[in-house]
């Protein structure tokens, strides 16, 4: 099967100008062969001649199937796919350049309608919704002043980015109380921000826009910055026993500038419990 493969990856780059793509090659759980995805199994014969020439003994031809497919795309934060996890860098749909926000954790509610959640202060009911690649992936649906929470319309999961690298799933939603230690992986923030301690538990602030919010305040060390521009709308969370994610909350706001008030020495977030309860929706877990 090796053999074979490599025999057909190296006969299409020879037919890649007539306009054929192999996307993968794919050994089907019953053994039959070899399949073959393609973007046009009409235009595969060429190829299926020149690899009927070469494979040889290693497989027979008749064993080679080709299928349509899709390309493969590589999957990262800053290019994300549906369903699209939590902690990717979204922003205004009309025209608007730059990221202004991040997404925190998927959530579904009563009829199974998948939203992701972020923070009020981003956007307004209505807005369009864009990922990094420009796609409009939803649209702002219902939004909480208080616990600074908002909600768009995508096909969703239940993972969420906790850095760069990792995608992590989420089991439940929980309070943070004083003296806990969370993580927090706003897009802005590489690879993340963790070691905040939770320094008050119970706090309620007036931010720019001269709302009263309710939350969370944390603080990691002296001159150390916590949170930056564009975390906002971010996952707050912590690691489990089990290595899976607990959601904490939703980057609100930041005080005490560092960093040339392009970050923030103190974090402050709205908790996952009262979001969802003020939303009318529940946690992605599966």
């Amino acid at each position: 099967m090796e053999k074979a493969s490599s025999q057909i990856w190296k006969a299409a780059t020879t037919h890649r100008a007539a306009g054929l793509k192999v996307y993968s090659i794919v050994l089907p759980s019953d053994g039959r062969g070899l399949q073959v995805r393609v973007n046009d199994p009409k235009a595969a014969g060429p190829l299926s001649q020149a690899v009927a020439a070469s494979v040889g003994s290693a497989m027979a031809a008749a064993d080679i199937e080709y299928v349509a497919s899709n390309p493969i795309h590589n999957v990262s934060r800053e290019s994300p796919s549906a369903p699209y996890p939590g902690g990717i860098p979204i922003r205004e749909g009309s025209g608007f350049s730059g990221w202004t926000c991040t997404a925190a954790f998927g959530v579904r509610n009563s009829s199974g309608t998948e939203y992701l959640l972020t923070a009020e202060h981003c956007y307004d009911n209505g807005d369009d919704i864009e990922a990094t690649d420009g796609d409009n992936i939803g649209e702002i649906k219902a939004e909480n002043d208080l616990n600074d929470a908002a909600i768009f319309n995508v096909n969703t999961s239940s993972g969420v980015w906790v850095n760069d690298d990792y995608v992590f799933d989420v089991r439940s939603g929980q309070y943070s109380w004083d003296g806990e230690l969370v993580c927090q992986s706003g897009y802005t923030s590489y690879p993340n921000r963790c070691q905040i301690e939770v320094v008050n538990e119970y706090v309620q602030w007036s931010d720019d826009n001269g709302k009263v919010r309710r939350g969370v305040e944390g603080h990691r060390c002296a001159g150390c910055p916590s949170v930056a521009h564009g975390d906002s709308g971010g996952p707050v969370w912590s690691i489990r026993s089990d290595g899976f994610v607990a959601a904490r909350g939703i980057v609100s706001a930041g005080s005490l500038p560092v960093e040339e008030d392009l970050s923030y020495e103190y974090i402050l977030w709205t908790e996952v419990p009262p979001v969802l309860t003020a939303l009318g929706v529940s946690l992605q877990t599966s």
